[in-house]
């Protein structure tokens, strides 16, 4: 008998001994592999923000779908520019006094009483621009003053003759250009790792008050179940609290308005996700995880 109880307390002890054990160890391993599928997702939704953003570039819009976002990774192109001498920032200054001069000129031609909006700066490339089209009419009428007063503000480290300046264009695969692999599987873009076939949400938004939006998430539900029902739990319900990394799921009403509280508060639900940019306010596209 007392065998038998002996049996029964080594079992029970054992028992004890490795519930102790999991309750320590379930933490640690669903943090672990959490982790190793959050680095997957985000590496994917930067993928995603690769192209859209190079899509903008080329379209002065984002992609409206995955569809259009993967055929244009598939087949699309990305232009390499060469660049021979950099405009300093006096010199970029000056363009831009100049283009806002020429915006003054013509509004004075056409007597228009609706002014057209001065420039407050200028893109590297929009200033290369300005500056071979202030050649090109140079050379056309022979008048080089402009060209000239460029070329006075040449800075002690350009070392270039600023006739030397140009820009040549070549165009290259669009996925080894972006993801250094010629054969980059467009397919995936659209799909969440671990999330066995579920896919990104995607959305852009029209115009704002700074431009086009657009969004991609992965509600982390998804790609992270399967590894402890009991873990997953307690980490989204740990995130709510914290409010990071999530999104706001908006009520809506049959019209698509969102619904407000007494208050006026916009009413919404806070999903723990893994997103990239944001299609209600402009965040230059980064992820929410930084």
């Amino acid at each position: 008998m007392k065998n038998v109880l002996k049996v029964v307390l080594l079992i029970a002890v054992a028992g004890l001994v490795f519930i102790c054990y999991r309750s320590v160890m379930n933490p640690i391993e669903f943090q672990e592999v959490k982790e190793q599928r959050e680095e997957v997702v985000i590496k994917r939704l930067v993928d995603i923000k690769k192209a859209q953003e190079e899509y903008y570039s080329q379209n002065n819009e984002y992609a409206p779908d995955f569809e259009t976002l993967i055929e244009f990774v598939r087949t699309g192109r990305m232009g390499v520019v060469r660049k021979i001498y950099e405009l300093n920032d006096e010199q970029q200054a000056y363009i831009l006094s100049y283009v806002n001069d020429q915006i003054k000129k013509d509004n004075k031609k056409r007597r228009n009483s609706e002014q057209v909006e001065e420039y407050h700066g200028l893109t590297n490339n929009q200033a290369d621009s300005v500056f071979l089209a202030i050649v090109a009419k140079a050379q056309e009428t022979d008048d080089w003053k402009v060209y000239k007063d460029i070329e006075a503000k040449k800075g002690p480290h350009q070392t270039l003759d600023l006739k030397e300046f140009s820009r040549d264009t070549t165009w290259i695969n669009l996925r080894d250009t972006l993801y250094h692999n010629p054969n980059y599987p467009a397919d995936s873009l659209e799909f969440i790792p671990f999330g066995n076939g579920e896919k990104f949400v995607m959305e852009t938004s029209g115009m704002s008050g700074t431009g086009a939006l657009f969004e991609a998430y992965a509600d982390s539900y998804i790609y992270l179940q399967e590894i402890n029902q009991q873990e997953l739990d307690n980490y989204l319900l740990e995130v709510k609290k914290n409010n990071r990394p999530v999104r706001k799921e908006y009520h809506k009403d049959e019209n698509g308005v969102t619904l407000r509280d007494t208050e006026g508060k916009e009413i919404f639900d806070v999903i723990p996700c893994l997103k990239i940019g944001d299609k209600r306010i402009p965040n230059k596209n980064i992820g929410n995880w930084e």
